[in-house]
C-alpha cells in the first residue's frame, strides 16, 4: 500500500487552485494537512466592503447583521487566519450576495434586501504584515483608531502607511481634493519606501489655478520633498486611470514630472491615450518607457495617436 504523498507535493497541487475560491474551500475541508495551505491563499487578500444581502427575511435583518459582524470579528482574532493575510482591499462598490435561509415554519413570509456593510473601526486589522493595500479615499479615517486626534486625512492617511512595514503595492480611488495643500505623492515616498506598485483611480484637481501659480506651487512641493532627502521611488508599475480632463492636467503636470517618484525604470505602464501620447513627445520624459515590457493604453479615443 502505497504511503502518503509529501507534504510539498500537496502544496503543489493546492497552489494549482489558488485561483479557484469555491475549490479551495472544498479543499480545506479535506483534512487538516491540507488546511493550512488552503488558508494561505482563501485569505491572502481581505476584501471588506458592503454586501447586498439577496433573500433575506426583513424581520431578520438586523439579527443578521449581528451574526456576519460577530462572526468577522472572530475571524480577525484568529492568529491561524490573521497571518495569512497579505493584502487588504476597502471596496466601496456593493456586492450581491444571496442568503440560503434556514428551513423555517412559515415560507411565505415576506423577503426583500439588505446592504450591510461590517463594522471596521473597532477591529485590529493586521496592517503591519501588509504587502497589498487598495482604499477608496473617503475610507481612509475608518482605518484608523477612532478616538487618535490626528485631524485631516493626509495625516490620516500617513498614519495607515506608518503602521505598515513592507507596502509594495498601493491603489487609492477617488481622491477628490487633489490641491495645493495635498501633495499626497510626498507622503507615499516618505511614508511607503518599498512601493513597487502604484495605482491612482479618480483623481480631480482641487481648487483650478493658473499655470503660473501651479509652477509657484509645483516648485514648492519640490523643495520640501529635496529637504527632506529622501530617496524618490523606483516604481516597477504605475496605473493612472480615469484621471479628469478638465482643469489642470494631473498627469503631465503633476504625476510624471513629480520629484517623488523615479520612472526611469517601469516595467509596466498603463495610461490614457492622450496623456501617453503628449508624455512621449515631452522631452522632459524621454526615459519614460524605455524599460517597459507591458503598456496598457486606456480611453483610445485620440484620432492622432501614434508611438
Amino acid at each position: 500500500m502505497a504511503g502518503p504523498l509529501p507534504f510539498e507535493l500537496c502544496d503543489l497541487v493546492i497552489d494549482e487552485l489558488r485561483f479557484s475560491f469555491t475549490d479551495l474551500k472544498v479543499c480545506s475541508l479535506v483534512c487538516k494537512a491540507f488546511l493550512p495551505r488552503c488558508r494561505a491563499h482563501l485569505y491572502r487578500i481581505l476584501h471588506i466592503g458592503p454586501r447586498r444581502i439577496c433573500g433575506i427575511d426583513k424581520e431578520r435583518m438586523q439579527s443578521l447583521f449581528e451574526e456576519l459582524q460577530n462572526s468577522f470579528t472572530e475571524t480577525l482574532q484568529q492568529p491561524d487566519i490573521v497571518s495569512c493575510i497579505q493584502g487588504l482591499c476597502i471596496e466601496s462598490r456593493i456586492r450581491d450576495v444571496f442568503y440560503n435561509p434556514p428551513r423555517v415554519v412559515n415560507p411565505s413570509q415576506p423577503q426583500g434586501k439588505a446592504v450591510i456593510k461590517p463594522s471596521i473601526s473597532s477591529i485590529d486589522l493586521p496592517f503591519k504584515q501588509l504587502q497589498f493595500l487598495r482604499t477608496h479615499w473617503k475610507f481612509i479615517d475608518s482605518l484608523n483608531d477612532p478616538s487618535d486626534s490626528v485631524s485631516g486625512d493626509v495625516a490620516l492617511f500617513e498614519q495607515v502607511l506608518d503602521r505598515i512595514d513592507c507596502l509594495e503595492h498601493l491603489v487609492i480611488e477617488k481622491y477628490w481634493r487633489f490641491h495645493a495643500y495635498r501633495d499626497i505623492l510626498r507622503s507615499i515616498a516618505v511614508h511607503a519606501p518599498h512601493l513597487k506598485t502604484l495605482c491612482l483611480s479618480e483623481f480631480r484637481w482641487y481648487p483650478s489655478f493658473s499655470i503660473l501659480v501651479l509652477e509657484d506651487i509645483f516648485d514648492e512641493w519640490s523643495s520640501k520633498f529635496a529637504s527632506l532627502g529622501i530617496t524618490p521611488l523606483r516604481l516597477d508599475r504605475l496605473c493612472l486611470r480615469n484621471f479628469s480632463t478638465k482643469g489642470t492636467d494631473l498627469i503631465q503636470m503633476v504625476v510624471l514630472p513629480s520629484p517623488c517618484l523615479d520612472l526611469r525604470m517601469l516595467r509596466y505602464l498603463a495610461m490614457p491615450a492622450s496623456s501617453l501620447e503628449k508624455a512621449f513627445t515631452d522631452e522632459r520624459f524621454s526615459e519614460l518607457g524605455r524599460e517597459l515590457i507591458h503598456l496598457t493604453i486606456t480611453d483610445l479615443n485620440t484620432s492622432g495617436m501614434w508611438l
